[in-house]
C-alpha cells in the first residue's frame, strides 16, 4: 500500500457527504493517538473531487487538532491489496452504528 504514495490535501476542500454514521463516538482518544504519533497511520480515502470515501473519524480528529492538511489516497490509485487493507482496517477499528443509526440506514436502503 505504501508504494501507491500519499497525497496531501487541504482539509477544508474535503466534502463529507451524508453518512450512515451520525455518532462518531469519542474523537478525543483518536486525536490523542494521532497527536502522539504525529501522523495518520492510515490516510483517509477521497475521490479526485475530494469527496470523503473512508476515514471520517480521522478527518474529524485532524480538524480538532488544528491541522490544515491531511494525507489521503485517491480511490482510483488503490490496488486490490490496498482496498482489502483499508476494508480490514475499517472493519477492525470502526465504531459500530448505534441501533437508531442502523435502523435509519436499513430503512434508507430498503
Amino acid at each position: 500500500m505504501t508504494s501507491v504514495g500519499y497525497h496531501r490535501v487541504f482539509i477544508d476542500q474535503i466534502t463529507v457527504p451524508p453518512r450512515q454514521r451520525e455518532n462518531l463516538g469519542d474523537i478525543g482518544e483518536l486525536a490523542k493517538s494521532i497527536r502522539r504519533l504525529g501522523l495518520l497511520i492510515h490516510p483517509i480515502v477521497v475521490t479526485r473531487d475530494h469527496v470523503l470515501v473512508a476515514g471520517e473519524r480521522r478527518l474529524r480528529a485532524c480538524k480538532d487538532l488544528g491541522w490544515d492538511r491531511i494525507d489521503c489516497h485517491y480511490i482510483d490509485e488503490l490496488d486490490e491489496f490496498g482496498r482489502m487493507a483499508i476494508e480490514l482496517e475499517e472493519n477492525i477499528k470502526r465504531k459500530q452504528l448505534d441501533p437508531r443509526e442502523e435502523r435509519k440506514a436499513v430503512i434508507k436502503i430498503s
